[in-house]
């Protein structure tokens, strides 16, 4: 079991040992900065800002992923971006990772922050036109991934646990943008009750229950194939329910 702030320690020194003052910003996101991930599941996102990013310092960073990763058994995923880019780059124009870290900055965890000015997220402008495109272009996940090996288990469980989190991801936002601000994966299920078709809610429930049960790890290949296909058609359905909403408003 990760002992959370430990390992929120552990990264912060890690990384500000590795890279010093060239850190104007160190976050942690997602489920483990709100601190209901899951062992097995769950990896740590962090949004690296720094003031200069050459091959140097990105060859520090994958080294500082390597040592947290051999220490706590976590993946580590860094988003890293420039000190410049987020202070001269209008926000609805950030990458979208960027963008959904400063959107939820009250919730995540900031490890370093260092002389950096952070945009401004505006609500209505990020709304729902952002998420839209998001699942739309999330259709084309499989297209993308052309070079997965198909009959590697690993592979699979490792496609389809990313497709299951951006889904959750484009629907947290969908609610957030109907002021019902859900947090975790089981408010999601609860709240989605009312706005959802049933296919969609379905899948969420069958999702869920992969997740919190570790179920991906007792599929055969052939049922993570379908699996994966599923949740393709799924962005399908987000990305028009979501656009709906977005030209009614």
């Amino acid at each position: 079991m990760v002992k959370l702030q430990q390992f929120l320690k552990s990264v912060r020194l890690a990384y500000d040992k590795a890279l010093g003052k060239n850190i104007c910003l160190l976050i942690v996101g997602g489920s483990i900065g709100r601190e209901n991930h899951i062992e097995g599941w769950s990896d740590a996102d962090l949004l690296l800002v720094l003031r200069k990013s050459d091959s140097k310092s990105l060859q520090l960073v994958r080294e500082c992923e390597k040592y947290i990763k051999r220490r706590f058994n976590i993946e580590i995923d860094t988003m890293i971006t420039s000190k410049f880019t987020i202070e001269h780059t209008a926000p609805e124009k950030l990458h979208g990772k960027i963008k959904n870290f400063l959107f939820f900055l009250p919730k995540e965890k900031v490890l370093i922050q260092r002389n950096v000015k952070l945009p401004k997220i505006n609500r209505k402008k990020f709304k729902y036109g952002f998420w839209a495109t998001y699942a739309e272009q999330e259709k084309n996940f499989l297209r993308r991934n052309a070079d997965i090996n198909l009959k590697n288990k690993l592979s699979l469980q490792a496609l389809l646990k990313k497709n299951i989190k951006i889904i959750f991801l484009i629907f947290k936002q969908y609610l957030a943008n109907l002021t019902l601000a859900p947090s975790t994966h089981e408010e999601v299920l609860f709240l989605g009750r009312e706005v959802l078709p049933k296919r969609i809610l379905n899948s969420l429930k069958r999702y869920e229950d992969m997740r919190t049960n570790n179920r991906l790890s007792r599929m055969s290949a052939a049922q993570l194939r379908k699996e994966i296909s599923e949740s393709v058609e799924i962005f399908n359905d987000l990305g028009k329910l979501i656009m709906k909403h977005t030209y009614s408003l």
